[in-house]
C-alpha cells in the first residue's frame, strides 16, 4: 500500500472528485486520511501520474509524518529520513505547504535543515531557492529546472513526503493554443476537459461521445486516453476544424485515430439518436452552449431570461442522451450558472436528468468523502459559472456505497 501526497490546482474540490474517480473506475483501493490547505494526504493501492489527472499539479510518495513538536526544532526534522529516499540528483528544491508568505521563515529553517542532513549524509547536491513571497515551488520550477523535490506539508501533523510525478503544463498549453484551429472564448480548456472524462469513466468504458464538439478539446484528450472518440456539432464548420486539430494531434503525438472524418459529423444534439444507434455510447461528455459571451455580471432578469431559452436544448439533449447511452454508462456535462448579489441562478440539473432517464452519480457520497455534486469551476473573471454535472443510465452493476472515511493517517 503507498501513502501518498497530492497537490490539488486552484480548484481543490473539482481535483478531489476527479482523483476519487479515477481511483473508483480502475478499481484501486484509495482511502482519503487528511484534507490539508493546499494538499491532501491519502493511502492507495497505486500512485497515479499527474499527467493522467487534469487537476493534480504533484503527486508525491509520503516518507513519514510527526507530531507537531518538531517544528519547533526543524533541524531535526530531516534526521529521520532514510539516505535512500534524499535528493540525489544535481538541483533539489524544497515546498512547504500551505504555500504562503507567513511560512516563508518555517521554509528557511526546513531548508536549513534538509541541506545541513544532505551534507551530513555526503550527498553533493544544490538547492533551488523559492521566491520570498511564497513557501512553494510551482509545478514549472520543478519541470524547468528538473529539480527532485521535498515537499513539507503543515496540516493535523507534519507530512514529509518526496514528489514523484509533475503536472505539465507546456503539453496541455501545446493542445490548446499550438492547435491548427482556434474558437477563443467559446473552448473548454484540456485540463477541464480531462477532468471531466475522468468523472465520467467507469471500469467498462472505451467509447466516448462529444455532441457539442467545437474544435474537439474533450475529443483531443480523451483520443489522448486512449478511448474510441465519436463528436458531433450543429456547427458543420466546427465540425471540421475539430477533423483538423484531431489530425494534427495526431501528428504531434505519433497517435493513431481511426476512421475521424466519419466519426466527427453534423448533427443536432436534440436529434442524435437519428446518428447514432441506440445503447452504442458508454460515456458522453459535453459542454453544451452557456448562453451568450458576457462582459458582466448578469443581474436576476438577465440571468433567468437566458436560462429559459436555454432549458429546450438541455432537456431534448439528455433524453437524447439516455437513449444512446448503454446501460450503466455515463454523462458528464456542464451546467450554466450565475451568481449576483449572493444569489445564483441555474437549470434544475437533477430533475431535467431524471425526467430523462437518467440519475446523479456523486462520487463523493459514493466513497464517503465529504462534498457532493455540483462540481463548480469558477473564477473570478467568469461571468458564466461551470456547474459540472455526473448522471448514469440505469441497468448497470451496481456498486455499495463504500464506509467514510477515517481521516487519520497512520504509517501502512
Amino acid at each position: 500500500m503507498n501513502r501518498l501526497i497530492f497537490i490539488p490546482g486552484k480548484n481543490p474540490d473539482l481535483s478531489l472528485a476527479e482523483l476519487a474517480s479515477w481511483y473508483d473506475s480502475s478499481g484501486f483501493y484509495f482511502r482519503l486520511a487528511e484534507m490539508g490547505d493546499g494538499f491532501m494526504a491519502a493511502e492507495a493501492e497505486k500512485a497515479p501520474d499527474a499527467n493522467r489527472l487534469g487537476g493534480m499539479i504533484k503527486v508525491c510518495s509520503l516518507l513519514e509524518s510527526f507530531d507537531k513538536k518538531p517544528v519547533l526544532h526543524p533541524e531535526s526534522i530531516f534526521e529521520k529520513i532514510p539516505v535512500k529516499d534524499l535528493p540525489k540528483g544535481r538541483l533539489f528544491g524544497l515546498s512547504v505547504y500551505p504555500d504562503s508568505r507567513n511560512n516563508s521563515a518555517l521554509f528557511n529553517h526546513f531548508a536549513s535543515s534538509l541541506k545541513k542532513n544532505l551534507k551530513d549524509s555526503g550527498i553533493n547536491t544544490k538547492f533551488f531557492p523559492v521566491p520570498q513571497d511564497r513557501s512553494a515551488l510551482t509545478h514549472v520550477e520543478v519541470i524547468n529546472k528538473k529539480l527532485e523535490e521535498i515537499v513539507v506539508c503543515l496540516g493535523k501533523k507534519i507530512h514529509i513526503a518526496k514528489t514523484i510525478s509533475v503536472h505539465n503544463p507546456f503539453e496541455f498549453q501545446k493542445r490548446d493554443v499550438k492547435r491548427p484551429q482556434q474558437r477563443p472564448m467559446y473552448s473548454i480548456p484540456p485540463r477541464l476537459a480531462r477532468i471531466m472524462i475522468n468523472l465520467a469513466q467507469t471500469p467498462n468504458s472505451k467509447t466516448l461521445l462529444d455532441p457539442f464538439c467545437g474544435i474537439g478539446s474533450i475529443l483531443q484528450e480523451a483520443a489522448l486516453m486512449d478511448f474510441e472518440i465519436f463528436g458531433s456539432d450543429l456547427d458543420g464548420r466546427c465540425a471540421y476544424k475539430a477533423i483538423q486539430n484531431l489530425k494534427w494531434l495526431s501528428k504531434q503525438y505519433c497517435l493513431k485515430i481511426p476512421d475521424i472524418e466519419e466519426k466527427i459529423i453534423m448533427a443536432d444534439a436534440t436529434r442524435l439518436s437519428a446518428q447514432f444507434q441506440p445503447k452504442s455510447m458508454d460515456m458522453i461528455v459535453t459542454e453544451p452552449h452557456l448562453g451568450p459571451p458576457l462582459k458582466i455580471h448578469p443581474d436576476r432578469n438577465r440571468a433567468q431570461r437566458i436560462l429559459r431559452g436555454l432549458k429546450p436544448l438541455y432537456e431534448k439533449s439528455l433524453r437524447e442522451f439516455s437513449l444512446i447511452l448503454r446501460p450503466g454508462g455515463r454523462v458528464c456535462i456542464v451546467f450554466p450558472r450565475f451568481e449576483f448579489g449572493g444569489h445564483f441562478a441555474h437549470l434544475e440539473a437533477v430533475k431535467m436528468a431524471e425526467k430523462a432517464g437518467l440519475r446523479p452519480v456523486d462520487v463523493f457520497r459514493k466513497t464517503g468523502l465529504p462534498g457532493g455534486l455540483p462540481y463548480i469551476d469558477k473564477e473570478e473573471r467568469h461571468k458564466t459559472i461551470r456547474e459540472i454535472w455526473v448522471f448514469e443510465k440505469p441497468g448497470g452493476s451496481k456498486l455499495m456505497p463504500k464506509p467514510p472515511v477515517d481521516l487519520a493517517l497512520e504509517k501502512g
